[in-house]
């Protein structure tokens, strides 16, 4: 038997997913939904811990494969106890080990996962290129990178370049973001996404969602110079501005230079989109 256990989920009683928790919920188990095995599995997913989350450790005792899924690294500030309780954890820092983090490790692939499943519903319905505005979306908060915000002047009320939802941490706290899956509708409609990285994701090639659902949506992702330094999916022209991102913007008009690098993303991502799956299913049965 397979349990996937989605850690905080008394943050979504009101039903509204707009930091996908949800969405990453409903893939991977709809990914492990067809594996069979006589082990008792247990696959925990990070979250804003809540006192529901404290059974977890008599879940982990009971259970014979624990697997922890790490898709924000504040999981190693909230929850370091569960996670080294548990036999693997599976991150988004890409060929790099957390020294905290005392089992077993090693990167996720969750990101590609992403895709597929984005990418498959999204050509149920593509967009044509033609339709979609000559602009820049950005959805995300400020937290630990509010020097990237002011980089591109994402809170800049007279930025036509650029259109954001934004969470913006400050004395009060204000969240014009929207439900994810409405997210993902407005950002194929247009050409280009801006990805940007907290601080503490710089110097662990940790990589986020973001430019995963981006492609897989037909949106050409800009990247900027912090995010996936080592280039291991990402394209080597990175921007460190909104001028910079500008400039990049024109090159891409120019003839089918955006379509190209919209089809090297996808051959990249495509052949890395199952391997997810493949993990979990080898840490599952490797001690047989």
């Amino acid at each position: 038997m397979i349990e996937v256990y989605k850690m905080g989920m008394s943050k979504y009683k009101d039903g509204v997913d707009k930091n996908s928790g949800l969405y990453e919920f409903d893939i991977i188990k709809q990914e492990v939904s067809g594996f069979e095995t006589d082990k008792n599995v247990l696959i925990i997913l990070n979250g804003v811990r809540d006192s529901e989350d404290e059974q977890l450790f008599e879940k982990i005792k009971k259970a014979d494969v624990t697997i922890f899924i790490m898709s924000d690294s504040i999981a190693l500030k909230t929850s370091l106890d569960i996670i080294n309780s548990c036999d693997y954890c599976l991150h988004q820092g890409l060929n790099y080990k957390f020294n905290e983090i005392t089992c077993e490790q090693t990167y996720s692939y969750l990101p590609e996962l992403f895709y597929k499943h984005i990418r498959a519903e999204y050509l149920k319905k593509p967009v044509d290129m033609y339709l979609k505005f000559n602009k820049v979306l950005f959805g995300g908060n400020n937290l630990n990178r509010q020097d990237k915000f002011d980089a591109y002047q994402l809170e800049d009320p007279d930025n036509t370049l650029v259109s954001s939802l934004l969470k913006i941490y400050g004395d009060e706290t204000v969240d014009n973001r929207i439900e994810y899956t409405k997210y993902l509708d407005v950002l194929a409609h247009y050409r280009y996404s801006l990805v940007i990285c907290r601080d503490e994701y710089r110097n662990t090639n940790w990589l986020t969602s973001r430019f995963f659902e981006s492609v897989a949506v037909d949106c050409l992702p800009i990247i900027d110079e912090d995010y996936d330094k080592q280039c291991q999916i990402t394209s080597k022209i990175k921007v460190d501005d909104i001028y910079g991102m500008k400039l990049y913007m024109d090159i891409m008009n120019i003839s089918n230079n955006r379509e190209r690098t919209l089809e090297m993303y996808h051959a990249r991502i495509i052949d890395r989109q199952n391997i997810f799956a493949a993990t979990i299913w080898y840490i599952i049965n490797r001690n047989k």
